[in-house]
């Protein structure tokens, strides 16, 4: 899916690196598969919700290149994510817009998964439906949540004729890497527009000739980072301090922080190179040193009924020993089911170690312990 210069979905990069906007332009928008499989679940939901159809009823339903089903597990997550729209509507009253386009400049417009404006027309509600299994993304600050409540206050709030007040921002992310799966926060309209008059001078600036590059974390998603002067500067600074002292033992507390804090960056930086040198063998360029091979899946059955029969006429057992579901098979099983089973007492979460991970995890901090102490 092609996006626009200032989409709502870059905001927190473009907002920050102006140059970022005309140096990604030099490489192709490229789809990945995290991208596809989100599109996927995206097409399932809007369609449960405008037909009022559970998820299930899609179950086994692949996309139209074969690529992805509906599987248990996203049917699931799709039901949830409904219920909560219909619960919203019931809560406020209103016509929920589904997979709307919102537009707050020209420049800056996209998609809103979606938008609901109370009957009173004081409240506005904002849903974005994330699939993706990484890093959790937060509702807080979310510059593209932001982007599409501007362009519904401009465009749906103006039609209504009501007053808006206040400005509910929800992300849905059930597979996140950690915390919840629901984030949300409330903004004034005040708040909106003090956000949003800075976005437009960004663009401003940017049309204007502005192409500061400044990476962060704002990178990740950036097709140029691979060939970003400022991001290439930054990974070799990290990567000289980093290799400057073969024993990390040697190295003050402050030093292997700022090694830590960087690692990601230059982990980063390289799987942007890996992932560039791939796009261009797989369009024909050769690259010396490397080369393109099968990237195999585990083995199945072609039929599985075939290989059954011929299992069995061989006096071999095709199935593997019966096993009891886990905790989170069990909990779906229940939800799908409608009925109410508190399984706590049941369940246990072993702990396998420690971790050490930046202050900003939703993971409470361990106490001070003579096991954890660093020794000076």
């Amino acid at each position: 899916m092609s996006h626009s210069r200032f989409a709502p979905s870059s905001a927190h990069r473009w907002s920050v690196c102006h140059g970022s906007v005309a140096l990604q332009e030099q490489f192709p928008d490229v789809s990945s598969v995290y991208a596809r499989e989100g599109s996927f679940a995206h097409d399932l939901a809007a369609r449960c919700l405008l037909n009022g159809k559970n998820a299930y009823s899609y179950l086994r339903t692949k996309s139209r290149d074969g690529e992805f089903e509906v599987t248990e597990e996203l049917a699931d997550y799709v039901n949830e994510y409904c219920d909560f729209v219909e619960s919203m509507v019931l809560v406020f009253g209103g016509e929920p817009l589904i997979e709307t386009r919102v537009r707050f400049t020209d420049e800056i417009q996209g998609t809103a998964d979606m938008i609901l404006l109370s009957v009173d027309g004081e409240t506005l509600t904002i849903v974005d439906f994330k699939y993706g299994a990484g890093e959790a993304v937060e509702a807080k600050d979310n510059k593209q949540l932001i982007c599409y409540a501007l362009g519904a206050m401009r465009e749906i709030g103006v039609v209504h004729g009501g007053v808006i007040k206040s400005v509910d921002l929800h992300i849905y992310q059930p597979r996140a890497r950690s915390g919840p799966a629901w984030r949300e926060t409330s903004m004034t309209v005040s708040e909106l527009e003090a956000v949003g008059e800075h976005l437009a001078k960004q663009v401003a600036l940017i049309k204007a000739g502005s192409n500061s590059l400044v990476p962060g974390n704002h990178c990740k998603f950036c097709r140029a980072v691979a060939a970003c002067p400022a991001r290439h500067e930054e990974a070799q600074v990290a990567a000289k301090a980093a290799f400057g002292e073969a024993n990390p033992a040697a190295l003050a507390t402050a030093d292997l922080v700022n090694l830590m804090q960087n690692s990601d960056r230059v982990r980063e930086f390289l799987d942007a190179v890996k992932a560039t040198l791939q796009q261009r063998a797989e369009r024909g360029q050769h690259v010396p040193g490397f080369k393109l091979v099968q990237r195999l899946g585990n083995r199945s059955w072609k039929d599985k009924a075939e290989a059954e029969s011929h299992l069995s006429m061989n006096g071999i057992d095709a199935y593997a020993e019966r096993k009891l579901a886990t905790p989170s098979q069990v909990e779906k099983r229940i939800a799908r089911s409608n009925r109410k089973l508190n399984l706590s007492a049941l369940i246990e979460r072993p702990v396998r170690g420690v971790d050490l991970v930046p202050e900003s995890d939703k993971r409470p901090a361990l106490p001070p312990s003579a096991d954890f102490k660093l020794k000076p």
